[in-house]
């Protein structure tokens, strides 16, 4: 069975019966929560940060990644 990652800060708990649904069409449900960024957070602080969500996240060796949050992190986290 595989692995959806929900990285956000809307716990699938709370999800409603289709969108669980669909998840699960990927495997199992894994949330992990989104982390606050500091608005004075520079480029550097970021990437640092996306490095180690990307770590995290890709130990569940994911089918599927749904990621939700402020801009720049999501960004980063995704190209990477």
């Amino acid at each position: 069975m595989g692995i959806f990652i929900n990285f956000s800060n809307h716990p699938s708990k709370n999800w409603g019966e289709k969108q669980i649904g669909k998840a699960l069409e990927y495997g199992e449900i894994v949330d992990i929560p989104f982390p606050a960024v500091d608005p004075s957070a520079d480029l550097s602080e970021i990437e640092r940060l996306a490095e180690q969500c990307v770590e995290k996240i890709m130990g569940y060796a994911p089918d599927a990644v749904m990621c939700q949050g402020e801009f720049s992190l999501s960004y980063s986290v995704i190209s990477k």
